[in-house]
């Protein structure tokens, strides 16, 4: 079976679509908070399901061609 020809989950799409609801927010805001050791904090730092309507709001305007 070929990659390309295996179904999304029940209930999405697409793969992408799967990707984007389930995407590990956890590791994105312990490197924005700097709780990592990195240097690069963002301030305030977005929750995460603010990183997650952003993921879907880029994906939207993806299909929409933006």
């Amino acid at each position: 079976m070929s990659a390309t020809t295996i179904k999304p989950p029940k209930g999405y799409s697409s793969w992408l679509d799967y990707a984007v609801a389930t995407m590990d927010t956890r590791s994105a805001l312990l490197d924005m908070s700097g709780l990592c050791g990195d240097d690069d904090v963002v301030d305030p730092v977005p929750s995460r399901d603010d990183m997650r309507v952003a993921a879907q709001a880029e994906l939207a305007a993806l299909r929409s061609g933006q």
